[in-house]
């Protein structure tokens, strides 16, 4: 009996290969307690080891080109209820997707509320398709879910392309780089908010259209921090950001664009009765009719930012009434007109370039030569 063997007598040199089978071990006789560390090796262990004896994370499924759950993201979402049941804010869920670029076609990756999707990182996963519509974009967001560290690129050649589009509230993006490209397309867009939207650490690269290029549109209320945004390559109109009643802070934002082939190149487009607050921000349009900031209706604040337009006017507001933009502690620059347009209002800043025309009002204002200004425009 157990009594009556000393402990550590029986050692392995002792035990006949395959001596002790199943049948002569109790169920729930072997405990941790009496399995020594490291003692259980590969070598050891013979036959698979089903995953049913594996423990796993609950309400995760991992996206993999091999040995994940699924080798699609489209169908790893419309399998949510076997991995998740239902989602809600006390059952949210993660969408993992590993290493790997995951081509979806036409079809579109509708995220599900409470449901974040992770990539492995925006240079190492990547979701890419042609969806042909900016109501059916790549990736569609929802409320509550957060689309994070992976690239979203749209190459289709329809009349309307776009690689994100949200329209439900409280949606977030972070870290990721956001692209559509081909240029076949009639319209590209990169992002297209329908609905509140947090966007962080996201850059976006809208060259897929042949008329018209959007990087970000706003038609709500947007948070946009840490955003780089370049449209180029449309025939007839490129845009880098374009608020159209809707309320938007973008603060650290760097845009360009630019192009040799469109009639109008335009950083900034407010419109719309849109309320926009600028900070820390870097705009450049460069070439054809260039304006950094086109204000159309709307009321907007710029404050220690560079807003420039080569080709164009650095500012330029139309139809600007009952609206206004105030800009505080900037440099704007244009190589033929610093600002035109009504209702506009400059403290401390550099003029730099072309001449003031219209409706400005200048408190403290200095030009390209830091010729001081305390009451009038240069």
């Amino acid at each position: 009996t157990a009594t009556d063997i000393a402990n550590n007598a029986v050692t392995n040199a002792k035990i006949a290969d395959g001596a002790v089978t199943t049948t002569k071990i109790t169920d729930g006789s072997v405990t941790n307690t009496k399995i020594g560390d490291g003692s259980v090796t590969d070598a050891k262990i013979t036959g698979p080891i089903s995953s049913s004896k594996i423990e796993k994370p609950a309400k995760i499924a991992v996206v993999a080109q091999s040995g994940g759950n699924y080798t699609d993201p489209v169908t790893a979402m419309n399998n949510l209820s076997a991995w998740c049941g239902t989602p809600s804010a006390t059952n949210p869920c993660l969408l993992k997707i590993m290493p790997g670029v995951y081509n979806i076609g036409a079809n579109s990756l509708q995220m599900q509320n409470y449901v974040d999707i992770e990539g492995s990182g925006e240079d190492v996963t990547k979701i890419t398709g042609n969806a042909g519509t900016i109501y059916t974009a790549v990736v569609n967001g929802a409320s509550n879910a957060e689309i994070r560290f992976l690239t979203v690129e749209n190459t289709g050649a329809a009349n309307e392309i776009c690689a994100i589009y949200n329209v439900n509230p409280s949606a977030k993006i972070t870290n990721v780089t956001v692209i559509t490209t081909g240029g076949a397309a009639s319209n590209s867009c990169g992002v297209w908010n329908d609905a509140s939207v947090t966007m962080t650490n996201v850059t976006v690269s809208a060259t897929g259209g042949i008329n018209t290029n959007r990087g970000v549109v706003n038609q709500a209320t947007v948070i946009m921090t840490n955003v780089i945004i370049t449209a180029t390559g449309g025939g007839f109109q490129n845009i880098g950001v374009l608020n159209s009643f809707s309320t938007v802070t973008m603060t650290n934002a760097t845009v360009n664009v630019s192009g040799s082939g469109a009639i109008e190149y335009i950083g900034v487009l407010n419109m719309g009765n849109s309320n926009v607050t600028i900070m820390n921000s870097t705009i450049t349009a460069t070439g054809g009719v260039s304006k950094g900031v086109s204000n159309n209706a709307s009321f907007a604040t710029i404050t220690n930012s560079t807003i420039t337009a080569s080709g164009g006017s650095g500012i330029y507001t139309i139809d600007n009434f009952g609206g206004s933009l105030k800009i505080d502690h900037s440099v704007i620059g244009g190589s033929n007109s610093t600002i035109i347009g009504s209702y506009v209002y400059v403290g401390n800043t550099r003029l730099d370039g072309g001449p003031v025309s219209g409706t400005v009002i200048c408190a403290g204002v200095y030009d390209e030569n830091y010729v001081f200004y305390p009451n009038t425009c240069p």
